[in-house]
C-alpha cells in the first residue's frame, strides 16, 4: 500500500512538472512573438498572438503525448536493438520537433504582403535559405528590425514541408552518416527528418492547411 501511495505521488509530481513546462513554453513563445511583432512593426493584435499561441501549445502538448512519446519509445527500442545509443539523437529530434512546429510563423516578418512590391520577390534559393537558416535571419532581424530578405512565400504549404524535410535529411547525413553505415546509424540519419516533418506538419494541421 505504501509503494502504491509513493507511485501515485510520483506520477502526480511528474504531471505537475510537465504542466509547469507547458506553461513556461507558452509564456516564452508568447513573449517571443510579442517582442518580434513590436520590433518588426507587424502590428498583429496581442489578442491574436495570445489566442494562436494557446492553440498551438495545446496541439503541441497533445502531439507530444499521443504521437512523439510513442515514437520516441519505438526509436529507443530500435536503436538499442541495432546496437546504437540513440539518446542524443532522440533529444535533438524532440528539440527539432518543437522548433519545426513554430517555424512557419517565425518567418512571417519576411513575407511581402503589399501586392505592389511582389515583383521584388526573392529568388527560390534565397526563399529556402530563409527556411533553412531561420535562426540566423531572425537573429539579424532582432538587431535592427529590418528583414535582410523579403519574399511572397508564406511557407504554410506542403511544398515547403517537403523541401524542409529534405534539408533535415541532409543534416542527418552530415551529423550521423559516418561510413560504414550501420542500421543504427541509418536510423539516426532519418531521425531529424522524421521528427522535424511531424513538427512542421502539426503546425499546418493547426492552421488547417492540411
Amino acid at each position: 500500500m505504501k509503494q502504491i501511495t509513493k507511485l501515485v505521488s510520483y506520477v502526480r509530481d511528474v504531471k505537475n512538472f510537465l504542466e509547469r513546462c507547458r506553461l513556461s513554453l507558452k509564456n516564452f513563445v508568447q513573449w517571443f512573438f510579442r517582442t518580434l511583432n513590436r520590433r518588426t512593426h507587424l502590428r498583429i493584435a496581442f489578442r491574436k498572438i495570445r489566442d494562436e499561441t494557446t492553440e498551438h501549445i495545446d496541439y503541441l502538448s497533445s502531439a507530444l503525448k499521443k504521437l512523439v512519446l510513442p515514437l520516441s519509445l519505438c526509436y529507443l527500442c530500435l536503436g538499442f536493438f541495432f546496437g546504437n545509443n540513440v539518446i542524443d539523437s532522440l533529444f535533438l529530434g524532440i528539440l527539432i520537433f518543437v522548433y519545426s512546429h513554430f517555424l512557419p510563423d517565425l518567418l512571417s516578418p519576411f513575407r511581402i504582403k503589399n501586392r505592389k512590391a511582389r515583383n521584388k520577390d526573392a529568388s527560390w534559393f534565397k526563399k529556402y535559405a530563409l527556411l533553412f537558416l531561420a535562426p540566423l535571419f531572425i537573429f539579424l532581424l532582432w538587431g535592427d528590425g529590418i528583414p535582410v530578405l523579403r519574399t511572397t512565400e508564406h511557407f504554410h504549404n506542403a511544398r515547403s514541408l517537403g523541401v524542409y524535410s529534405m534539408f533535415l535529411l541532409l543534416l542527418g547525413l552530415i551529423f550521423y552518416g559516418n561510413v560504414p553505415l550501420s542500421l543504427g546509424r541509418i536510423l539516426e540519419v532519418f531521425s531529424l527528418a522524421i521528427f522535424g516533418s511531424i513538427g512542421y506538419l502539426t503546425h499546418l494541421k493547426v492552421d488547417r492547411i492540411l
